[in-house]
């Protein structure tokens, strides 16, 4: 049995021995998802007036320290963009809107309140620079991901480990499904959650090392989508694997029992198979900005809330109960944002309503209600904001920018994520590398040897187009790549040497 704050605190040693043994992109692309599937969850370091060391926290602390020792010429061929501030003014505007937000939430909620049984202190002014700490280390993978995974290769790569991690973590899953979820208590000694969620259809949701079941199950179908891509974006002789891959991580998905994972990979999978790049991108603009909006149309009465109702209840009685409750919930919290809509009630649990004596009456489910209920419209703006503003750009300039299908793929990853955080807080680290490999591949912009030989590919194919734009008209390896490109995916030959915790707990270029 491993202690969970020593597995946590050593993390930066797997993280060097990473570093050392693969590409520096490989190495964070790693180091960021394997910290995050592995690593025990509701358990970390905390120090005084600064957010925990946690899971969420520690494999981007990590990566980070570990770049800045990394010998120069091994980043040469990382295709990294200068310099840790991104170049958007639209980002820059957004990440100067949370820093105005953490601190107009302190400065309005100082008053305490008062119950007969308890009393919930008022913000401080030092607990500005907590916030901002906190929100800092839970954007750190987002600013990773921008500066060294938004070439259109390390898209690649980045959707080749979430898949072989995936395959990986589903032997976990099967496991917990005909056992129960145990791995979890038999590593680290402990269960994350709540045992009774996880008992479902006379079987068991597995839960692995993450904090619930339908992270899990959220994972593995992100992984499905993932895989499409790849079938997409690889030449033929290696789309048959993927295919099998994602045939695979669905029968997986099945038995874990989260119906809305399910819908969201069945829904996307064929946009991804089917569709060009182009297309896809514009698809997943769509749905993000259904994600980002969803709070103004469900406080104007847009939603169809009870059609969503009685459907979820020809579909299971069960689920339908546990949704009318959360919609319930979503309907007292925003009651109560709506008296400070501008800041929110911040954190220490603030944001929720109590009885007289002081015992809530809420639950927060959907990240969404959480940011607006603790940190107000102008924390949502910029929370949401950062998520989706790289998709704006990507689509304005996606035919000049020659986008690849594993770009278009991250695009519905991301938008697939932030659906899913309409009823769920999934808000994870893995939702931040999305962001940021996005923004950096607008950031990248025009990529001269991707259009140089796709001349090349017009020359030989003809009026059918580019191999970007069209599927199946002829194999990836076909393109004519310049020779002096770099694979990421490469390893070396071995002689190269969170704010969502936060928030929960106390609570990208146009």
């Amino acid at each position: 049995m491993i202690p969970p704050l020593f597995a946590i605190l050593s993390f930066p040693v797997a993280v060097a021995t990473l570093f050392a043994r693969f590409t520096v992109t490989k190495a964070l692309i790693l180091s960021l998802i394997l910290g995050y599937l592995f690593l025990p969850h509701g358990q970390g370091l905390d120090l005084p007036l600064l957010p925990s060391i946690n899971k969420d926290v520690m494999p981007a602390l990590a990566a980070f320290l570990a770049l800045t020792m990394v010998n120069k010429k091994r980043l040469q061929g990382a295709h990294m963009l200068p310099g840790w501030i991104p170049r958007s003014i639209l980002v820059i505007t957004l990440l100067g809107l949370l820093v105005v937000s953490a601190a107009g939430t302190v400065l309005t909620n100082s008053e305490p309140l008062v119950f007969t049984l308890r009393t919930i202190p008022g913000l401080k002014s030092y607990d500005i620079g907590s916030i901002l700490a906190a929100l800092g280390l839970t954007l750190l993978p987002l600013l990773l991901a921008r500066r060294y995974l938004g070439h259109p290769d390390t898209h690649t790569l980045l959707l080749t480990v979430l898949v072989g991690s995936a395959l990986f973590y589903s032997l976990l899953a099967l496991f917990e499904v005909r056992m129960s979820p145990q791995i979890n208590i038999t590593v680290y000694g402990y269960f994350q959650h709540v045992w009774s969620q996880h008992v479902r259809g006379g079987g068991f949701r597995p839960i692995v090392f993450l904090q619930h079941g339908l992270w899990v199950s959220l994972f593995l179908g992100m992984s499905i989508l993932a895989a499409c891509a790849l079938v997409r974006d690889l030449e033929a002789s290696q789309r048959s694997k993927y295919l099998l891959a994602a045939a695979w991580l669905l029968g997986t998905l099945v038995l874990t029992k989260s119906l809305g994972a399910l819908i969201i990979a069945l829904l996307f999978a064929p946009i991804i198979l089917l569709l060009n790049p182009r297309l896809q991108l514009t698809i997943a603009l769509v749905v993000a900005t259904i994600a980002v909006t969803y709070p103004l149309l469900r406080g104007a009465g847009y939603i169809p809330i009870q059609w969503i109702s009685d459907t979820a209840h020809s579909i299971d009685p069960d689920r339908a109960a546990s949704l009318s409750t959360r919609l319930f919930n979503e309907d007292l919290l925003l009651e109560r944002a709506q008296q400070k809509p501008l800041f929110g009630w911040g954190t220490w649990g603030r944001n929720l309503i109590y009885n007289h004596e002081g015992f809530t009456q809420t639950i927060t489910d959907g990240y969404w209600i959480i940011i607006i209920s603790q940190w107000g419209w102008l924390g949502y703006i910029g929370i949401f904001g950062l998520l989706s503003s790289s998709l704006l750009g990507l689509v304005r300039h996606a035919r000049s920018y020659a986008i690849s299908p594993a770009t278009a793929g991250l695009a519905i990853l991301l938008a697939a994520n932030m659906i899913d955080m309409i009823p769920n807080a999934t808000e994870t680290p893995l939702t931040w590398i999305l962001a940021g490999a996005l923004l950096g591949r607008q950031e990248h912009g025009r990529i001269e040897e991707d259009i140089e030989s796709d001349v090349d590919d017009l020359a030989q194919a003809g009026p059918r187009g580019m191999n970007y734009s069209r599927f199946p008209t002829r194999p990836r390896a076909t393109r004519t790549r310049n020779p002096a490109r770099k694979s990421t995916s490469s390893p070396t030959t071995g002689s190269e040497t969170p704010f969502q915790s936060h928030i929960l707990s106390e609570i990208d270029n146009a």
